[in-house]
């Protein structure tokens, strides 16, 4: 199956290959692609406006520019195409974060990295989905690979939301097993399961990175 669509970065007509679907996100879903040897992402995304009416590839390219002036490590914004309804992201080999959960051996600096991201993005007053499967590890680095940005809110910052996930290994080992959110969440809203232990882990993750910042 070929893609062909007008790339108004490169402004030329361009055309991919399909490789294979890679994952779903909330807005869209992402395929790999190749154009000779070179392997791209393309995002296609589901609806041209969304519920408030704001043009999605429009806050696709905004939310890129927002994270690409933080210090935050994401994929090389490679072309778009308002015609198609899609963007064009570098692809990156990494291993995705949700298998390092499930095996309970994602790396501590790992964490860190993270807790750093959502410094840099709370002070410049935002929120990124932090749900795992939208985030990879590259050699040591970790890499927020969906562009999408958030107004910032105290309910849906790492502290109170995101960080819940990366932590509940148990709960994610199930989720990829069966696909069932129950695992994962406390109810259809999409928040996260919060208990006793996963609080003690928050904090102590926390208090690490704090010791670790200044040390």
């Amino acid at each position: 199956m070929e893609l062909k669509f007008y790339n108004e970065i490169t402004k030329m007509e361009e055309k991919y290959e399909f490789v294979r679907e890679l994952y779903k996100v909330t807005n869209g879903m992402f395929y790999l692609y190749k154009k000779g040897n070179e392997e791209v992402v393309v995002k296609k995304l589901d609806k041209i406006t969304d519920s408030e009416g704001q043009i999605e590839i429009d806050k696709e390219l905004y939310s890129y520019k927002r994270l690409n002036s933080l210090d935050i490590n994401i994929p090389k914004l490679l072309g778009y195409s308002r015609e198609e309804n899609l963007v064009v992201k570098e692809y990156l080999k990494g291993r995705d974060v949700l298998g390092f959960i499930k095996d309970s051996s994602l790396n501590e600096n790992i964490y860190f990295e993270l807790l750093k991201y959502s410094e840099l993005l709370n002070s410049d007053n935002l929120n990124i989905d932090y749900f795992p499967n939208n985030f990879i590890v590259k050699g040591e680095k970790l890499f927020y690979i969906n562009y999408k940005v958030f107004p910032y809110t105290e309910e849906l910052n790492l502290r109170n939301w995101g960080i819940f996930y990366w932590l509940n290994s148990k709960g994610i080992a199930k989720y990829m097993e069966s696909n069932d959110e129950k695992y994962i969440n406390q109810n259809e809203k999409r928040f996260p399961i919060v208990n006793e232990e996963l609080e003690k882990m928050r904090e102590d993750i926390y208090l690490k990175y704090l010791n670790w910042k200044y040390e």
